[in-house]
């Protein structure tokens, strides 16, 4: 018998939990294997925790804890977390929604891990290059 697809689902920020409910609905619907993980980009409770339990999805398997810093310090620290327990896990696929310092952390370790990676992103277009990550990050 053929064991269940494994997803890991990478969020660190508000919007980008928000983005994943959905997904997380259907993943959860379909039964697979669903690992979500935190980088902790934000932190603040009421910017994270809060809507795991607003939108009643499971809460994350594991939080890097990231927390302020920055561009680099994030990006780094996420890879560097996110690296060990993605070779733990072994998911089949990796999800990332957005466009943040989380999202450009992922699509690296997984590029470099050669995990094939979805990339969601139906954010507002500000066009506002000024914007610490809007403009900045390449869909890949």
């Amino acid at each position: 018998m053929a064991s269940r697809m494994k997803i890991a689902i990478i969020m660190g920020t508000r919007p980008q939990i928000i983005k994943s409910v959905p997904v997380i609905y259907e993943l959860l619907k379909r039964s697979l294997d669903m690992n979500i993980i935190h980088t902790g980009q934000h932190y603040d409770r009421l910017m994270s925790d809060i809507f795991f339990k607003i939108f009643s999805v499971p809460y994350p398997k594991a939080n890097l804890g990231v927390g302020s810093g920055s561009q680099g310090y994030q990006v780094g620290e996420i890879i560097i977390k996110l690296e060990k327990i993605l070779l733990e896990s072994k998911p089949d696929a990796v999800i990332v929604p957005g466009d943040t310092n989380s999202a450009l952390a992922s699509a690296i370790i997984t590029a470099k891990l050669r995990m094939p990676l979805i990339h969601i992103e139906a954010g507002a277009r500000w066009y506002d290059m000024s914007m610490q990550e809007k403009g900045r990050f390449i869909c890949l």
